[in-house]
């Protein structure tokens, strides 16, 4: 029986077993359909109740949705989110622009549509198309690459899963960010280092030939060629540190070299370094004010003999007329750590005779890692190389060198420059 019709008939002193009176029923009846009505209106105001709850919830979601919406619709970011199968859920303002949208995709409900447009407008669509799937066959990474336009500009392509509160996969949220700039400013230590490389090594008597692998990340490294009436001015070095730090002071360098040489073309390669150190100890310690110093050695060499000071990497001569191969120790400090070099500098002279041949070279050579046993290049492997290739030409010599290198361990991590100089 229900429960309100058996709290009125223990009200009213009844039983279910007793049939009432008239009286008694008429009663009966008027209790329960004023019990009933006012259950009815409690009912109906839990109802109501309910009703405004759900109004104030969904006018919440409504109202963070809106949020959601504004904050998509301002951010510098241009996004795009995917839901799972490729839906197209929701692209804001800055990614329609980005992408130039036509009209006809404004309403695109499925992300191939515009993925097949984004294919028109970047450099390299398959690396576009192989991204894209790397994000289908692994929907919860979280990764970002870079990706370049046909105009020109680069943006950073961030990729991140969308997860529900139970951890069940969404979609996909991609970002774009304008990264043009920080592209340029990375690549500016590159473009420093390959503007102040030599393009010319004609030197009468002499046969020349220089070339730089550069690191990922700029090391700094340092050579030029400077001709002089009666043979020319070498110089080679490395800065400590990478990057645009590095650029920078490579190329300080570089000036402070090729002005006073060229100013003073007699001047020992002694005096010359110590002038340099000058330059670099101000510019570096007292206006950038940094730590780094510069490896350096300057050649003159004329028409007899070699003459140099510096300390940079060792030297390495291959005598035409016995075929071995010296090693000529550099001796000194480093440029740039005090401002007065002192006694530390000092010239001093060989003999290079017709046939012989000079290797200069950067650290990055001699110290490439082979991955297995991290074991260096060396100076034994560069001079073992050095005799196979004597017979050949400059540029054919120092090929050989970086291959083999190249060969010992393919990932650059430091510049690795070579300079080949024959008599000739």
């Amino acid at each position: 029986m229900d429960e309100l019709l058996e709290r009125q008939l223990r009200d009213l002193g009844m039983s279910e077993q007793a049939a009432p009176s008239a009286p008694e029923w008429q009663r009966f009846l008027a209790a329960v359909s004023a019990a009933y009505e006012r259950a009815g209106r409690a009912d109906s105001d839990t109802r109501s109740e309910s009703a405004e709850e759900r109004q104030r919830s969904a006018a919440v979601v409504a109202e963070n949705l809106a949020l959601a919406n504004a904050v998509l619709e301002t951010v510098a970011e241009a996004i795009m989110v995917v839901g799972t199968g490729g839906r197209l859920l929701a692209t804001n303002r800055r990614f329609r622009e980005l992408c130039n949208l036509p009209p006809e995709l404004a309403n695109a409900i499925h992300a191939d549509a515009i993925l097949e447009h984004l294919k028109t407008i970047v450099k390299d669509p398959e690396s576009l198309r192989a991204m894209v799937r790397t994000s289908v066959e692994k929907p919860g990474a979280v990764y970002t690459n870079d990706i370049e336009l046909k105009d020109g500009r680069t943006f950073e392509r961030y990729v991140a899963p969308v997860l529900m509160p139970n951890g069940a996969l969404y979609g996909r949220v991609i970002c774009y960010l304008d990264a043009t700039i920080r592209c340029q400013l990375e690549a500016l230590p590159a473009r420093i280092q390959a503007s102040i490389l030599p393009n010319s090594y004609q030197v009468p008597g002499l046969e020349i030939a220089a070339t730089m692998v550069p690191a990922e990340r700029v090391g700094g490294d340092y050579y030029d060629v400077i001709p002089t009436a009666d043979g020319c001015w070498l110089g080679i070095g490395d800065v400590s540190g990478h990057g645009l730090n590095a650029g920078l002071i490579m190329m300080m360098t570089q000036c402070a070299v090729a002005a006073i040489v060229r100013r003073e073309p007699n001047i020992s390669p002694a005096a010359a370094v110590k002038a340099v150190n000058e330059v670099l100890f101000e510019n570096i310690r007292q206006r950038l004010r940094q730590d780094d110093y510069v490896t350096l050695t300057l050649l003159r060499i004329d028409a007899t003999q070699l003459r140099f000071a510096g300390a940079h990497q060792d030297l390495l001569l291959l005598r035409a007329s016995t075929g071995e191969v010296e090693q000529v120790v550099t001796q000194g400090i480093w440029v740039g750590l005090q401002s007065d070099l002192g006694d530390a500098i000092v010239d001093a002279t060989i003999q290079i005779n017709v046939g012989d041949v000079l290797v200069l070279y950067s650290d990055g050579i001699t110290e490439a890692r082979a991955p297995a046993t991290r074991e260096q290049f060396g100076l034994r492997r560069l001079a073992e190389i050095l005799t196979k290739s004597a017979a050949k030409p400059a540029a054919e010599i120092s090929a050989d060198i970086l291959r083999a290198v190249a060969g010992w361990e393919a990932k650059v991590d430091d510049d690795r420059s070579v300079v080949v100089v024959r008599r000739t």
